[in-house]
């Protein structure tokens, strides 16, 4: 933990302070706040935040199966996926050929790629009518 400590002064002498505690990360983590709404009809937005910037992060959607629904990518979809912090990214629950997905369960997995190291998360999505 590292500690920050800001004084400002006024013109007229007034003195006010704060202090605020950080963490600074050395290891690639991903945060995963989940999918919402869940369950979803027609779109849902994945809540996730990384602690460093990565070279690629994909978001992909599978049936309870295995079978792959859907992928987002980073570098295709935006590259801004893959800053460091927190990100929303929207889907609008169809699959790879463009169709909506059935009403049922689903897994999604991030992950995130950095010099050759991997981490990830998943989670479970509901579509209904």
């Amino acid at each position: 933990r590292n500690r920050i400590k800001v004084i400002a002064r006024d013109v007229a002498g007034n003195v006010g302070s704060f202090e605020v505690e950080v963490n600074v990360l050395k290891e690639l983590r991903i945060y995963d706040y989940g999918n919402f709404p869940n369950p979803f009809r027609d779109r849902t937005v994945f809540i996730y935040e990384l602690s460093q910037d990565v070279e690629e992060i994909t978001i992909k959607v599978f049936t309870v199966s295995g079978r792959l629904v859907k992928v987002i990518d980073s570098k295709v979809t935006n590259p801004e996926m893959s800053v460091a912090g927190y990100h929303e990214v929207e889907w609008d629950g169809r699959d790879r050929e463009g169709n909506f997905i059935a009403n049922g369960v689903y897994f999604y997995k991030i992950t995130a790629k950095k010099k050759g190291k991997k981490v990830s998360s998943q989670g479970k999505i509901a579509k209904v009518k």
